[in-house]
């Protein structure tokens, strides 16, 4: 990550030397990085958990107020909408997404999907696993992972997350034949460690 922060701090540098800086937007984001043993789920990020899909999100510019936080759940088809905004474009109704108000105060509501395709198949199995599990057709199995294997072709899942002040929930199903679903309270479990679903 240092070569990160250097390449950083030359842009700002160039900037400030083109006395640009003062109007100028920053926008960093990432992508999500991989959970490392979280769930007893191999090395990977592909899961509807919060160590999978939350990433950062940090702007710096003339219309920003300095030094806050923003509680609201904001999406990635949020960014579009909000450097519009901050261009003085009017925003396309048709638009997914809203932009950031950066002085509302609380968390605002919200409801969001979460979704993933697995990109597995009848073919997708890894020789290096032990054990097999029903058809043996299984990826991202290795030994050093105990063999906690994950099934990548019923790794299709679809969720429903609501946010609002208190309430923070996601419930999620997953396309297999089991009808696999999840229920998640992460205003009172932000782990998800306890599934409600019965």
């Amino acid at each position: 990550l240092l070569a990160v922060d250097e390449m950083v701090a030359d842009v700002v540098g160039a900037l400030e030397n083109s006395a640009l800086l003062d109007n100028t937007y920053l926008v960093f984001t990432s992508d999500n990085g991989y959970h490392i043993g979280q769930f007893s789920q191999v090395y990977d990020k592909r899961q509807p958990y919060e160590t999978d899909i939350k990433v950062p999100f940090l702007i710096k510019g003339p219309k920003i107020p300095k030094n806050i936080t923003s509680p609201q759940p904001i999406l990635n088809i949020d960014i579009a909408p909000t450097i519009l905004e901050l261009a003085g474009v009017d925003v396309p109704k048709a638009m997914d997404g809203r932009p950031v108000k950066w002085n509302e105060p609380g968390m605002g509501e919200r409801n969001m999907l979460v979704e993933y395709y697995g990109e597995g198949s009848d073919t997708t199995v890894d020789a290096g696993c032990p054990w097999k599990y029903d058809s043996g057709k299984l990826s991202e199995c290795y030994p050093q992972y105990d063999c906690k294997c994950q099934d990548s072709k019923n790794n299709t899942y679809a969720c429903i997350r609501h946010i609002a002040e208190r309430i923070d929930k996601k419930y999620c199903i997953f396309a297999d034949d089991n009808n696999f679903t999840e229920m998640y309270d992460l205003s009172k479990d932000p782990f998800e460690l306890n599934q409600h679903y019965k």
